[in-house]
């Protein structure tokens, strides 16, 4: 594969709304310890959820909630989010009310997005842009960006310019930049160091996971980390790709494994992943 033009669509979505989340705390535009009415127009009266808490998927929240335009999108099989606009979102985050002191970690798109309304908001500018821009600019990632189905792969999700769920699976990247994203990791970038420290203990790995050695140990800023092999990890997958980010700060060894096969075809790239990962780093 030709990693300068071969792309896919990749998981670093969410870390990348994480990074954002963190760039404006490190910036002192927010405090990671406020829940999201201190940014967003929300109803009074109700219970939100704290930036932590969505960060680390223990908001409550599902992993999303039912919209009209998921009945037309169901029958062609293709990106269940397109069309749900931050508008839906937000008078959903109005209807729910989260009473309870704590939650258990469920993996939340829903929540990304609600981040990515939050980003917005602070910044006052669309998450597009301000993806773009800061994947560009800033880090110096020309081949990463939010999806404009360019890539010469094919089956890519299709996406609206202002859907809400942008945050939560929209990027995507080749080989090389992820690599390059990698090494940012280990290299104690101001706006990703913080994002691999732990904010909640999890215990999320099932038994399945287990048996292959990996671990969902404890979470920071969307990272997950396992503590039994000392690695920072996160994956992903949309409908015909899945992938895997992993790095063990000790040795300062990193594995990005980039798949245009769906995330339950024969061996995962987490599996893969991992393994490579674990060699490497004896």
């Amino acid at each position: 594969m030709n990693s300068k033009t071969r792309k896919t669509i990749i998981f670093m979505t969410v870390i990348l709304c994480a990074a954002l989340i963190n760039k404006a705390a490190v910036q002192r535009k927010i405090n990671l310890d406020d829940t999201i009415e201190t940014s967003l127009p929300l109803r009074k009266g109700r219970e939100y959820p704290g930036i932590k808490e969505l960060l680390t998927h223990t908001s409550g929240y599902k992993g999303y909630y039912f919209e009209s335009p998921m009945i037309s999108i169901f029958f062609t099989g293709k990106n269940d989010f397109q069309g749900i606009t931050k508008e839906m979102v937000l008078d959903k985050v109005n209807d729910l009310s989260m009473e309870k002191e704590s939650y258990g970690f469920t993996y939340s798109n829903f929540g990304y997005a609600v981040l990515g309304l939050v980003v917005e908001a602070v910044y006052d500018a669309d998450y597009t842009t301000l993806a773009n821009d800061f994947m560009e600019k800033e880090l110096g990632l020309k081949d990463t960006k939010i999806s404009d189905k360019k890539g010469d792969l094919g089956h890519y999700w299709d996406w609206e310019i202002n859907d809400a769920y942008l945050p939560a699976g929209a990027v995507t990247s080749n080989i090389s930049d992820m690599l390059a994203y990698a090494q940012m990791q280990m290299d104690s970038h101001p706006y990703f160091s913080d994002c691999h420290k732990s904010l909640k203990t999890i215990q999320a790995s099932t038994e399945n996971y287990k048996t292959m050695d990996i671990h969902m140990d404890e979470i920071g800023m969307a990272w997950i980390i396992d503590n039994k092999n000392g690695i920072i990890w996160h994956n992903g997958g949309t409908g015909d790709y899945n992938s895997y980010i992993g790095f063990q700060p000790k040795t300062k060894t990193a594995v990005v494994v980039l798949s245009n096969l769906p995330p339950n075809y024969r061996i995962p790239a987490t599996v893969l992943g991992v393994k490579l990962l674990l060699e490497l780093g004896k």
